[in-house]
């Protein structure tokens, strides 16, 4: 396999590498990382090649797109390509509130699901500041089957964010598809089930 051969997206004109870089790291997810460290690890991606950058607002609470953003501010925006997700909406946290996830150090949020229309627009405005970007290529809507994304094991049609995500978020990002805001929409989540009843539901065009 060769990491830096490049694939296209779906029926999309959109082109990726086959191997990218996930962004929970950034996020600090488990255990903290310092941002010269997220900074090293998307240069010696891109020295050998490699294009795509995943993200989303909950990994660490909006700190992996910050330091995304920042990482990647150096080089040229057509050089590289970028996801990210909705329908995780962040809350700042109240005074003393302690955070209780899996980001060491994350920012001061916690996060809470929200595929309402009101909230995939501030997400995705918010996305963009974090990121110091004027586009997102591929818009993914993240976890609407909450219930195994908490609790591995459990009925992923538990706690499903199904109706809403195709009622109010999915519009919003075949819209922004349609105008060419983004190149490419999608799913990221955390099993099979629900994503074969959104593959039917929707025209998407991958699946993360």
């Amino acid at each position: 396999m060769q990491p830096d051969r490049r694939n296209q997206v779906g029926r999309t004109s959109l082109q990726i590498t086959q191997f990218g870089v996930g962004g929970t790291g950034f996020g600090n997810i488990y255990s903290a990382i310092e941002d010269q460290a997220a900074q090293e690890t998307v240069d010696t991606a891109i020295q050998a090649g490699l294009i795509y950058f995943d993200t989303a607002p909950l990994y660490g609470f909006g700190l992996s797109e910050v330091r995304l953003g920042q990482a990647l501010a150096r080089y040229q925006r057509d050089d590289y390509v970028i996801s990210t997700k909705v329908g995780w909406r962040l809350v700042p946290l109240d005074e003393g509130q302690a955070d209780e996830s899996l980001f060491d150090r994350a920012l001061p949020y916690r996060s809470v699901m929200d595929y309402s229309r009101d909230a995939i627009l501030r997400s995705i405005d918010e996305s963009l500041q974090r990121l110091q970007t004027d586009r997102i290529d591929i818009l993914l809507m993240h976890d609407p089957d909450e219930g195994i994304t908490t609790h591995i094991g459990r009925d992923p049609y538990e706690v499903s964010h199904f109706v809403q995500a195709m009622q109010e978020a999915y519009p919003i990002l075949d819209d922004l598809r349609r105008q060419g805001v983004v190149k490419a929409i999608g799913l990221g989540m955390n099993q099979w089930q629900m994503l074969w009843d959104f593959a039917h539901a929707g025209e998407f065009d991958c699946f993360l």
